[in-house]
């Protein structure tokens, strides 16, 4: 059991982790400027990071030590650093995707909210005012 003493020591502080997986965010934000949908390639890294640090939790060798010396706030601490980024990449990416759908179907002439040709001031397709 000496061998495992201090084995957070060798373990990705929080920071750490956190700033790695913004890094990787920024890089699946800047895929979702691109096309939206490439950000949500960010949930698939989280999940393979959640996954991984399950997999040493559960290792019959280290996973008791690293609950006991971590515990369950460091444990939930590391979910939220691998996951938050991620969240807020595919997020910040679907938003600006709306907003520059909107845009483009306002300089078209078309309603903004179901992009139906629109003649008038309001939408004959959902019945919206259109700007």
């Amino acid at each position: 059991m000496s061998a495992l003493a201090e084995i957070t020591d060798k373990v990705a502080s929080f920071g750490l982790t956190f700033l790695v997986h913004a890094a990787f965010a920024l890089v699946f934000f800047a895929l979702g400027r691109i096309r939206w949908w490439l950000s949500t390639l960010a949930l698939l890294w989280a999940v393979l990071g959640i996954y991984l640090l399950w997999a040493e939790l559960l290792s019959p060798r280290f996973g008791e030590t690293l609950l006991s010396e971590l515990g369950w706030s460091g444990v939930v601490g590391q979910h939220l650093a691998i996951a938050t980024p991620q969240l807020a990449a595919v997020g910040a990416s679907y938003l600006l995707h709306r907003r520059d759908q909107r845009r483009r179907r306002i300089g078209d002439g078309e309603c903004p909210a179901c992009g139906y040709p629109v003649a008038g001031s309001r939408c004959p397709e959902c019945g919206r005012r259109t700007p």
